[in-house]
């Protein structure tokens, strides 16, 4: 059974930082961020070097290039979101966040201009909302502890692997993650710690359909893919045959009585 996420996306100081960018946009934004595994929550290491800003601003700026519109036209990023309620909820989440001190939208926000031209051109019709970035949330806020499913992420700094590993396990969910270093070690060692069923290095959304996949803790229980399908997608039944001495064994506290 899998269920929800509020996944991590972990970018060290030592990674490729174009590469990291454009993944970390296509883990955020795909399909509106209506995937559930879609990056959620952005940490990001903060050195003495400024690379948290250099990482934050070019997100953001890429982030702010996406258009919104219709999904069958080769021109749009992003998509509307499948309802009406679900674009409601998404809204409601992004200004109750905006509304708490410091924060701010580095994209998007309810009244980007590009859900208005979304609109102007499609009709207002469609449940638009541009790709989101928050910077300056809590990691024990709200948008940062629970499932919104929609294009909005969080950005979070961290000092060190040990602080990154506390941030990415600090929600009650377990779906996946995403590690960006080019130090094979120190990745290896935080995707080992991380609580989710799916921990990717320098990519996303990479699935491999004969590995297990699943979540923990709020995420699901149990696996499939490969030979875990043949378990997930089974009943066993226990058949028990009695061989030698078919006789019953005594009843509890029988023995020594007639």
């Amino acid at each position: 059974m899998e269920l929800g996420g509020q996944n991590p996306l972990i970018v060290f100081a030592d990674c490729d930082l174009d590469l990291t960018v454009e993944g970390a946009v296509r883990a955020s934004f795909l399909n509106a961020g209506q995937i559930c595994l879609c990056a959620s929550r952005i940490l990001v290491e903060r050195t003495s070097d400024g690379f948290y800003e250099r990482f934050t601003a070019a997100f953001a700026e890429r982030a702010r290039q996406l258009t919104v519109g219709h999904p069958l036209d080769a021109t749009s990023d992003i998509g509307p979101l499948t309802s009406s309620a679900q674009c409601a909820k998404v809204r409601e989440y992004t200004l109750a966040a905006l509304a708490e001190p410091g924060v701010k939208a580095l994209s998007g926000g309810p009244e980007d201009g590009r859900v208005r031209a979304a609109a102007s051109t499609y009709g207002s019709g469609g449940h638009w909302l541009a790709p989101t970035v928050l910077q300056g949330c809590a990691i024990d806020s709200n948008i940062a502890q629970e499932e919104v499913f929609g294009p909005v992420v969080t950005l979070h700094p961290f000092e060190g692997a040990e602080q990154a590993v506390l941030h990415a396990n600090a929600t009650r969910y377990g779906l996946a993650a995403s590690v960006w270093s080019e130090d094979g070690t120190k990745a290896h060692t935080v995707a080992s710690q991380l609580e989710a069923g799916t921990v990717w290095v320098n990519t996303w959304l990479h699935r491999e359909l004969h590995m297990p996949f699943g979540g923990v803790k709020a995420s699901g229980v149990s696996r499939e893919g490969g030979v875990q399908s043949l378990d997930f997608y089974s009943e066993a039944s226990t058949i028990c045959f009695k061989l030698g001495d078919r006789q019953p064994a005594p009843m509890p506290g029988a023995a020594g009585k007639k």
